[in-house]
């Protein structure tokens, strides 16, 4: 499958948020931070994230049903700081929600993806939903 030669950054936010980092179609790193890690980085304004011409960000919402208790909402918290930090310095922002990744990569897809991109990189839940959300991206055509 050929990829758009399309250079970003997917986020799967949380108290622990995965990082995936594609240039020109190809996936280039994978990594985690922790909150405070965001955080600083945002503080700070200073990160590779700022050369990348789009973030995609995997969207949250706070169902009533599911939440057992009082939710830290780190994923929300998460989101609001790179949207704010995309904005200020006039990145691309795509927001998916994780019901469209894990409906996608549910049959073959994985497969697909691992022919394209050597997603044995990933040492983490949250890297690997980082790099499905770039794929998903990627083949849905939305550009950059």
């Amino acid at each position: 499958m050929e990829l758009p030669e399309i250079s970003l950054v997917a986020f799967d936010p949380g108290d622990n948020t995965g990082v995936a980092e594609i240039q020109k179609g190809k996936l280039i790193e994978t990594y985690t931070l922790s909150y405070n890690e965001i955080l600083q980085t945002v503080e700070k304004e200073t990160s590779p994230w700022l050369n990348y011409p789009l973030w995609v960000i995997e969207d949250y919402r706070v169902y009533p049903w599911a939440v057992g208790g009082f939710d830290k909402a780190y994923s929300a918290r998460v989101i609001g700081m790179l949207e704010v930090l995309g904005h200020k310095h006039n990145i691309g922002i795509s927001f998916q929600m994780a019901s469209e990744v894990k409906q996608m990569f549910k049959g073959n897809m994985k497969k697909i993806m691992a022919q394209c991109w050597d997603i044995t990189k990933t040492k983490t839940k949250h890297e690997t939903e980082a790099v499905q959300h770039a794929f998903l991206h990627l083949i849905k055509g939305k550009g950059g």
